[in-house]
């Protein structure tokens, strides 16, 4: 493990890595259907070699409860105006939401296996990227 590199400041929560252009991370307050895309300049320089999305419950649905996060690895159906879509250039980091204004995620609150859709005020977009 790198104990004094930059991953640990990333870990631990101090802003190095951030302030040496190596990690951008910007949580996106609430996903609604008003706001149908929102981006985010991450001064990374070049087009990031890694980025995830996750959606941050900021009060309970599905049996998700507040600070949870789940981390977004698809969009939408087949065939669908549903789901999200993350994106990255060599400026900005972003989402939009598909003219369907509804998204599906795994139920967590134990009642089936299934995935359900989102209630949207209740969740925001946490986009992080990597250099």
């Amino acid at each position: 493990s790198n104990d004094s590199g930059v991953w640990k400041n990333v870990i631990t929560g101090t802003r190095t890595a951030v302030e040496s252009g190596q990690f951008h991370i910007k949580v996106f307050p609430v996903l609604d259907a008003d706001t149908q895309s929102a981006t985010d300049p991450h001064n990374l320089v070049n087009t990031p070699s890694l980025v995830t999305c996750s959606l941050r419950c900021i009060s309970t649905d599905l049996g998700y409860a507040a600070g949870d996060e789940v981390y977004w690895s698809w969009s939408g159906a087949y065939n669908s105006n549903d789901g999200l879509s993350i994106y990255a250039n060599a400026t900005n980091v972003g989402y939009i939401l598909g003219s369907g204004d509804s998204m599906k995620i795994p139920r967590l609150d134990g009642t089936t296996g299934d995935v359900d859709v989102i209630t949207l005020g209740k969740w925001s977009v946490v986009i992080r990227a990597w250099k």
